[in-house]
């Protein structure tokens, strides 16, 4: 994620290989985001679970914003990167890229 913000903060040209792998890079780290998230939500407990529990809402805010479209490793993301990777056009489907 740090090497997709430093490329946006350098303001140097961002190539469509570039866009290919930082939306796999950042699509990557939703994915490991809420896997942690779900694990500190296992480790806090069922009173984890309570409406007023900040955990709650931390653990309700990443599963929200994990499934908005652009966060889907699997629907694009990873698809196009190994297409780019392996010399094939990409899938047009992707309208991130």
């Amino acid at each position: 994620m740090r090497r997709c913000l430093a490329m946006v903060d350098s303001g140097a040209k961002i190539t469509l290989e570039d866009r290919v792998r930082n939306r796999r890079d950042v699509t990557y780290v939703a994915r490991i985001l809420v896997r942690a998230v779900e694990d500190l939500m296992q480790m806090a407990g069922a009173s984890a679970l309570r409406d007023e529990s900040p955990i709650q809402r931390g653990w309700r805010d990443v599963r929200a914003v994990s499934c908005h479209v652009f966060c889907d490793f699997n629907a694009a993301a990873a698809e196009n990167y190994g297409r780019m990777a392996l010399g094939h056009p990409l899938n047009p489907r992707d309208a991130f890229v």
